[in-house]
């Protein structure tokens, strides 16, 4: 699904390496929070970026072991 936003939060990024060198080299300075400032980038680069539905991503129960 294309989208007019450029991320779903930054909970999980699938990148080829063109697309991360082009992101490591554009990251500094940082001026926003994490994932508005991605947005920005993915524009800013016109970096294709596409999100499914549902999620690809499992969360799974933690059962906590401390007392």
């Amino acid at each position: 699904m294309k989208s007019i936003l450029s991320n779903l939060t930054l909970s999980f990024y699938l990148l080829n390496l063109g697309c991360a060198k082009k992101l490591y080299d554009n990251y500094i300075p940082f001026n926003n929070a994490p994932d508005w400032y991605m947005n920005d980038l993915f524009r800013k680069l016109n970096i294709k970026c596409f999100w499914s539905e549902p999620s690809v991503v499992k969360v799974w129960e933690h059962i906590s072991t401390a007392i």
